[in-house]
């Protein structure tokens, strides 16, 4: 019995030394772009993706977005996101074209980029939405997560749920 809990033990530790290793080869950097047509107009999309307070209401991985206030003249919102919380920065707007979000980070921040939105109207009437993370990953665990799961994930769930939200089914394009 003794032998095999120290084997199990090894075996842990060997997967767990290997992820690392793995981690440590992925690229810290990542860019990823998706892009979904709705049958809305594109200032009303526009509008829905821009009111980051209403966030919550219509998309699960939101648990929470707070305005908080700032002293350097950016907008800034406080969100609570799958188990994190962050500090997002409203960093450049054309309005009803597009805007960009960067995550404000410290040195020791575990991950950190921007979300480009932008809304083009689609042949035919309607709107192309499409949304580009740019960001980067520090820790090496972090990393092999992000590889498994994909680096499109939360775009693509932030996507469809703005198709729920103008009640349309959508299936993000890559």
């Amino acid at each position: 019995m003794r032998r095999t809990l120290i084997i199990l033990a090894l075996a842990l530790v060997a997967l767990i030394g290997g992820l690392g290793l793995w981690g440590v080869t992925l690229p810290r950097d990542h860019r990823a772009t998706s892009r979904v047509t709705l049958t809305a107009p594109p200032e009303s999309v526009y509008n829905v993706m821009r009111d980051l307070g209403s966030l919550p209401a219509w998309w699960k991985d939101a648990k929470t977005v707070t305005p908080v206030p700032g002293v350097d003249g950016w907008e800034r919102w406080r969100e609570e996101m799958d188990g994190f919380e962050m500090t997002v920065i409203v960093a450049e707007e054309e309005p009803t074209i597009r805007f960009v979000t960067r995550i404000e980070t410290g040195p020791d921040a575990p991950f950190g980029g921007t979300w480009t939105y932008a809304t083009t109207l689609a042949s035919g009437g309607g709107t192309v939405v499409t949304l580009t993370e740019e960001g980067w990953v520090a820790d090496p665990f972090f990393r092999v997560m992000m590889k498994l799961s994909g680096p499109h994930t939360t775009i693509d769930s932030y996507l469809t749920a703005l198709g729920t939200r103008f009640g349309q089914t959508v299936t993000p394009a890559h």
